[in-house]
Formats: C-alpha cells, sequence, structure tokens
C-alpha cells in the first residue's frame, strides 16, 4: 500500500480507539474505512484484530484486570465464547465478499439506530455477577459467534445480551466485555494469520494508534463527549451504509 494510506490509518486508529472506550463503535468505522482504501472484505475483517486485541489488552490494564482471581473468573466465562468465535471466523473465511460487505451494511444500519437509540441503563441490574444460567451460556456462544464472524459492534451486542438477561452492572459488565474480546480475539487472530489473512502494515498501524486512542478517551469526561460523539458517529455509518449499499445492490 501506498505510504499515504498511513496519514488516514493514524488518525482512523486513534478515533476508532477514542470512540471504543468512550462511546464504542470503532470497528464501525475501521471496517468500511478498510474497504474503501481497497483492502477485500475478508482481509479487512482479520486485519482489524490485531487491533482489537491490542487495544482489549489496554483496556484490560485500564481497569486492572490483571488480578488472578479476575483472569480466573473471565478466563471460566470466556471458554463458552470460543467455540461460537472459531466458528464465526471459520464463516467470515467462507462467506463471499459480496454478501459480508452486505451484512456489514446491515449491521452499520442497526447500529446506527442503537446509538441514536441506546438501551436504557435501568435494564441492567446492580449485581456484579453474570447470570448462571443456560441462556447466559448460549448468549456467550452467540456473543463469541458474532465477534469472531464481523466484531464490529460486538460491545453493543453484548451489552444488549447482558440486558436481555438482567443481573449485570453497567461497570462490571464492560469489564467482563472488554476481557471477553481479548480471550476469544487470540484464537480467532492466530485463525486468521493461518489463513495467511493479515495485512500487518496496516494492522500494526491500527494496533498502536488505537491503543493510544484508547489510553486517551480513558482520560476524556464521558458527560461532555459521549453525546455529540454518538450523534456524529451515527450520522458517518449512515453515509457509509449508503456507500456499501450502492457498490452491492
Amino acid at each position: 500500500m501506498e505510504w499515504t494510506i498511513f496519514l488516514i490509518l493514524i488518525p482512523l486508529g486513534l478515533v476508532a480507539g477514542f470512540l471504543n472506550v468512550l462511546a464504542g463503535g470503532g470497528s464501525l468505522l475501521v471496517l468500511p474505512v478498510l474497504i474503501f482504501l481497497g483492502l477485500p472484505a475478508p482481509i479487512a475483517n482479520a486485519t482489524n484484530r490485531l487491533a482489537i486485541l491490542s487495544q482489549g489488552l489496554s483496556g484490560m490494564a485500564g481497569y486492572q484486570l490483571f488480578q488472578k482471581e479476575r483472569l480466573k473468573k473471565y478466563l471460566s466465562l470466556s471458554l463458552w465464547t470460543l467455540p461460537g468465535a472459531l466458528a464465526g471466523a471459520f464463516l467470515s473465511v467462507e462467506i463471499s465478499e459480496l454478501w459480508f460487505q452486505r451484512i456489514l451494511a446491515i449491521i452499520l444500519i442497526a447500529a446506527t439506530f442503537l446509538i441514536f437509540f441506546p438501551p436504557k441503563k435501568k435494564l441492567i441490574a446492580s449485581s456484579m455477577e453474570l447470570p448462571s444460567s443456560f441462556a447466559s451460556k448460549l448468549a456467550l456462544v452467540a456473543f463469541g459467534f458474532y465477534g469472531g464472524f464481523i466484531q464490529a459492534a460486538a460491545g453493543l451486542v453484548f451489552l444488549l445480551l447482558l440486558s436481555g438477561l438482567g443481573g449485570v452492572s453497567l461497570l462490571e459488565s464492560n469489564k467482563l466485555k472488554v476481557s471477553l474480546i481479548v480471550f476469544y480475539t487470540l484464537p480467532v487472530l492466530i485463525f486468521f494469520i493461518w489463513q495467511d489473512l493479515i495485512l500487518w502494515s496496516v494492522g500494526l498501524s491500527l494496533a498502536v494508534t488505537q491503543a493510544l486512542g484508547g489510553y486517551l478517551a480513558a482520560k476524556f469526561s464521558l458527560k461532555k463527549g459521549e453525546k455529540p460523539i454518538r450523534w456524529g458517529l451515527g450520522l458517518a455509518l449512515l453515509v457509509m451504509a449508503g456507500r456499501l449499499l450502492w457498490e452491492v445492490l
């Protein structure tokens, strides 16, 4: 790729990392931008995982989640996400590029709705533990499948799953989300490396800048910045969804 592309990737990574921590939805920007820059959809989807892993590890460090008891708890829950994540990753490789872009366009539109009309926080209870029901385990499998397949808006999907099941505080759900994404992204990334789908120069650039963007967001006031960013992100997603649909329909 031409070096001028990195003039786009650097601010893209910073913005995506910032959004993922502040309001969510960073991958919803990264994937269509990479596709518009000329990357085939499977390569864009796979390359993005380097940044997801880097940003997730940075988030875990920020939340101080590397204590033994925390790791043991989250690792045990992550086991339920792994089968779905690997199945989703396999499907993303097997599906045609045309259908991948169609699905991405639909997700962009659906995510825009969630950004403009987010689930009410009162739906999420104050408990610090994930419900141990069979439904919650199936939800983790489904979450892993979605994340392994496309990852975009996985955080929003996870919060919806938790709000539907109930019993998890917003703070704990965010910590759990960050940790589970790290744990299932690692084997998914290894799968994509095995498939030779990683564009390393792009992926490493995004990994560094998204980690930095996430760190900067942690220092920023959520109340002052979240609302305008959500609306700006939502409008950008609508434009990108329209562009994708124009090309693939």
